[in-house]
């Protein structure tokens, strides 16, 4: 993860979890640690006036989940990037697990840029279809 504090008082957090990503099914995970970060914000700044906003407000500007295959090859590297039919990114590649083996991934690509509670009510309501 990685935290950057602007000078117009906006904080960009990237959680990189590829490796390992949180499942739809435990997505609180992700609002437990953004909730640690918000804390830790808080501690850092505590001499200032800061006012930070519940974790469920803060804008989710992108995020990418999907599915990965059941085995892992040997093989070149491949990234296929495209547009669904619906008008949905989505992109397949071929994800590096290490010893030079690699395995298949399809992912949606979303640029949510609504809060949080938001967006995450509606990639569990897409779950759910």
């Amino acid at each position: 993860m990685s935290l950057r504090v602007h000078a117009t008082g906006t904080v960009s957090v990237l959680v990189r979890c590829s490796g390992n990503p949180f499942r739809v099914s435990a997505l609180f995970e992700l609002v437990l640690l953004l909730d640690q970060v918000k804390d830790a914000l808080a501690h850092e700044y505590r001499e200032e006036v800061v006012k930070l906003p519940y974790v469920g407000q803060w804008v989710v500007k992108g995020w990418e989940h999907g599915i990965d295959g059941r085995f892992a090859f040997e093989g070149e590297s491949l990234r296929m990037p495209f547009e669904t039919w619906s008008g949905v990114l989505a992109q397949f590649y071929l994800k590096d697990v290490g010893r030079g083996y690699r395995m298949p991934r399809l992912e949606v690509i979303e640029t949510p840029c609504r809060p949080l509670d938001e967006a995450l009510h509606q990639l569990l309501k897409g779950a759910q279809a």
